[in-house]
């Protein structure tokens, strides 16, 4: 996670929906004064009036991210009661999150096909200290950074692409033609 260092460069935040306001900040996002964002989501079986039907929900109920520069976001969340921004403890003092650009284009690459087989961890579930850090080159997942790790009760190898302290996503199926491995410096450079 980067700090923010100017406030007139677009960069990616994240924000916290409150009270469960998912959609109502969605539709503000989209409206007239929207602002760029992505919101990670997957399929999942919903039950209404006894009826089940498969709808698109977002991965992560409280959390949005959003493109733009510091001002235009503490702007739009200003006018939005249920939107502020995550923040992390750096220097004494809470800081807006902001993902790495690089960061956040491989976790959308990987995440904006709903119908993946992926496997999502929380921070707390997945330890990225060891594997081999890769870039894929071709194929579906072309240009996307990540690690190999063994996932704990899986036998395959999955390529994982995280967002410190927020999540990680990993893949099922990488076919080996396309994976070229990188060093723990190049992966580093790209944050």
């Amino acid at each position: 996670m980067e700090q923010v260092k100017d406030r007139d460069k677009e960069e990616w935040f994240v924000l916290n929906v409150y009270a469960m306001n998912i959609r109502k900040a969605e539709e503000a996002l989209k409206g007239k004064n929207g602002l760029p964002y992505f919101i990670p989501k997957k399929y999942a079986i919903r039950k209404y009036f006894g009826k089940t039907r498969r709808e698109l929900v977002p991965l992560i109920s409280n959390l949005v991210f959003v493109h733009a520069t510091h001002k235009e976001v503490d702007e739009f969340q200003r006018l939005i009661p249920y939107l502020g921004f995550a923040t992390i403890l750096s220097g004494g003092s809470k800081k807006p999150m902001v993902v790495p650009e690089v960061q956040m284009e491989s976790f959308i690459k990987l995440t904006l096909d709903n119908e993946n087989d992926l496997i999502y961890f929380k921070p707390d579930e997945i330890s990225l200290s060891q594997g081999d850090y890769v870039k894929i080159i071709g194929g579906r997942f072309d240009g996307i950074i990540g690690q190999f790790v063994r996932v704990q009760g899986k036998r395959a190898k999955h390529l994982v692409v995280t967002i410190p302290g927020v999540m990680s996503a990993a893949t099922m199926c990488v076919e080996p033609e396309y994976i070229q491995k990188i060093s723990k410096e190049e992966f580093l450079e790209t944050k």
